[in-house]
């Protein structure tokens, strides 16, 4: 049977489909969600019927995500909140509650100097000696650079573009801004430990091996301007990362950043990445 409940508010309209309101006003914006306005009211009133919005759901827009197939980027039917679901992936005190590993100075000193190498070529043969260096040092099963970017669309997204490891054949997939284990790192500015992503960021479903764990490092240019996230996987229950991992990965973020600064400074544009683009909260 057809819920035809009307959702008189924003508030209730980003309630029913388990997002937040910003995120419901950016579905209306880019993707139409089905948002009417009353005739003689002020702009901001808005009603919705919960079988169009359903029915939206249910046919919404897709894009090309991990594996390069369609995967929607709404939420599951899963009416729980969204903060309390992503509560039960995002386990990032384990870090600090687990025996941190020893860091190997030496090898993490010399992987930069391999690194800078890549000074004067283009940005994409030095994001893919980054994330080999961080899948090497961190003995992780699959590691990735996810660059800020924007869709056909115009929707903010993280676009994959470089990727060692069991998910290489990933390369070149993207996943949503505004739903994304990225996106959360990006918006706590700090690094982020996932378990078993997929019961949030169900499209994670599809990716093959699936993520038992993932770390998430935000890597920003000058002025504090996102460029991507640089991440590490692992594919079992046997590696856990710990303290040392983020050692390593801050590190490698840091340089990371410091080096595109210098490549962007002194190269024309033609050989850049994509710029990042203006992300929303």
């Amino acid at each position: 049977m057809q819920d035809r409940r009307i959702l008189n508010s924003w508030k209730e309209i980003s309630q029913h489909l388990g997002r937040g309101v910003r995120t419901a006003q950016r579905y209306e914006e880019k993707l139409g969600l089905p948002v009417h306005r009353p005739a003689g009211k002020e702009r901001s009133a808005v009603v919705a019927f919960a079988d169009e919005i359903d029915g939206w759901v249910s046919n919404s827009p897709t894009r090309r995500n991990m594996d390069g197939s369609p995967v929607s980027e709404l939420p599951s039917p899963d009416r729980r909140p969204a903060s309390e679901l992503l509560n039960e992936v995002l386990i990032t005190p384990e870090l600090w509650r687990r025996r941190a590993h020893q860091v190997d100075a030496a090898a993490l000193d010399r992987v930069r100097r391999e690194i800078a190498n890549h000074l004067t070529g283009p940005e994409q043969l030095l994001l893919q000696a980054l994330v080999r260096a961080a899948l090497d040092l961190c003995g992780a099963h699959s590691a990735g650079f996810s660059t800020c970017a924007t869709d056909e669309h115009g929707a903010d997204i993280f676009r994959w573009d470089a990727i060692a490891g069991a998910l290489a054949h990933a390369i070149g997939g993207s996943t949503p801004r505004n739903w994304s284990p990225c996106g959360v790192t990006l918006d706590r500015q700090s690094a982020q430990l996932f378990y078993h992503q997929h019961r949030y960021f169900t499209y994670f479903s599809t990716a093959k091996p699936l993520i038992v764990e993932g770390l998430v490092l935000p890597v920003y240019l000058e002025r504090n301007k996102p460029l991507g996230t640089l991440w590490i996987a692992s594919h079992d229950e046997q590696r856990k990362f710990d303290g040392g991992d983020v050692q390593i990965m801050n590190s490698l973020a840091h340089f990371c950043a410091a080096a595109i600064n210098l490549m962007r400074n002194r190269k024309p544009e033609s050989t850049r990445v994509e710029q990042p683009a203006r992300m929303s909260a």
